[in-house]
C-alpha cells in the first residue's frame, strides 16, 4: 500500500487540484461520499462481526448438547480428545 501510496504522490500537487477543480471535478462528491459511505460500512461491519462470533458461540454450545445426549457420540469425542 505504501509503494501506491508513494506512485500516486508526485500527482497529488496544488495544481493539479486546480486544475481538476477547473475541469468540474467535485472532490466532495468524488472523495468525501466514498469515504464517508466506506468508514460507515467498516463500522457496521464491526457490529455485524460481533453478533456472527455470538451466534457462533450458539452453535458451539448446541454442539455440545447435542454431544452429550448421544453416549456413543461422546465416547468418540473423549476418544479424540483425552484432557477434554
Amino acid at each position: 500500500m505504501k509503494q501506491q501510496i508513494e506512485t500516486f504522490a508526485p500527482l497529488l500537487s496544488v495544481e493539479t487540484v486546480n486544475v481538476l477543480q477547473l475541469l468540474g471535478f467535485n472532490f466532495r462528491q468524488g472523495v468525501g461520499s466514498p469515504l464517508t459511505r466506506r468508514v460507515g460500512e467498516l463500522i457496521g461491519g464491526a457490529v455485524d462481526a460481533k453478533e456472527e462470533l455470538q451466534l457462533e458461540q450458539l452453535r458451539h454450545q448446541r454442539a455440545a448438547m447435542e454431544l452429550s445426549v448421544d453416549p456413543d457420540a461422546y465416547a468418540r469425542f473423549r476418544e479424540m480428545f483425552p484432557g477434554s
